[in-house]
């Protein structure tokens, strides 16, 4: 089947308006006139019946006049509404073809991608391989979306892969060099952020962290030590009634600390004896 062709150019206008032939104008003047004449009228008892007389006979002119409207409105309406319904048919037709040719563009262009993608990787095992970061990075590390540009030319993504690895080993150079205790850390930091700064930083809190916890323990052995003292120095109290109690223990510590409890038993004048 061959492709149709739109012969021309897609055009709408409207060719001519028809006139209606009326007296609207007419009634219309005369609405205004009965308006006035009623307007400054009292109808009285006697007037009743023609009144409503009266009133009938205008609700029948309204009628005439609203049923003239409609028609002439529909009849009007008739041409539009069925160039309306064909343009929306026209329109919903064009639309879905423009969708389904979309959709194999898509297609096409992402087979496209996901073959030079396939390249992409080639290209990064191999300059892995060549930096020795097999086991240490990740495709998806230095992936791009822009590579699968289609005006981005595979030996510039050579080039900014090799450039990001060079990079990278430079950086991973410099962690070794600080000779930190923390140097598994702040690879692994480095490798989520690639920013040596951040990772120098983290070193430095690193070790900050590691002196605050330091001294806050000293500070807790030292403040046990000195309750331990100022316990070895004073004696404790007896109760008024304080039964003798014996116990057999089996105590294993430093020797420093086997004395001072030595110390404190002889202070309390309590009896004990070593047991082998």
């Amino acid at each position: 089947m061959e492709k149709p062709i739109l012969k021309n150019e897609i055009e709408a206008k409207i060719s001519g308006i028809t006139t209606v032939e009326d007296n609207i104008s007419e009634a219309k003047e005369y609405a205004l006139q009965l308006k006035e004449y009623y307007s400054k009228l009292v109808f009285s008892n006697d007037q009743l019946e023609e009144a409503k007389t009266e009133r009938a006979s205008i609700n029948k002119i309204v009628k005439k006049i609203s049923d003239y409207r409609k028609n002439i409105v529909a009849e009007f309406n008739k041409p539009i509404e069925k160039f309306e319904n064909t343009a929306k048919e026209t329109e919903k037709i064009l639309k879905e073809t423009a969708d389904f040719v979309d959709a194999q563009v898509k297609n096409y262009e992402d087979k496209i991608k996901s073959s030079k993608k396939e390249e992409i990787v080639k290209i990064f095992n191999n300059l892995v391989e060549e930096y020795d970061f097999t086991d240490l990075l990740k495709f998806e590390m230095v992936f791009n979306e822009r590579y699968l540009n289609k005006t981005y030319e595979l030996e510039s993504v050579k080039k900014d892969i090799s450039d990001k690895l060079t990079k990278i080993s430079s950086d991973i150079k410099a962690i070794k060099d600080l000779n930190s205790e923390y140097e598994v850390s702040l690879i692994n930091n480095y490798l989520s952020t690639f920013d040596l700064s951040k990772v120098i930083a983290e070193n430095k809190r690193l070790y900050e962290l590691k002196e605050q916890t330091k001294k806050a323990q000293e500070n807790i052995q030292n403040n046990h030590q000195e309750k331990i003292e100022k316990m070895l120095q004073k004696e404790v109290p007896g109760e008024e009634i304080d039964p003798i109690k014996e116990y057999t223990l089996r105590i294993k510590a430093p020797l420093s600390k086997l004395q001072a409890l030595r110390k404190f038993l002889e202070l309390n004048n309590i009896d004990f004896e070593k047991v082998e």
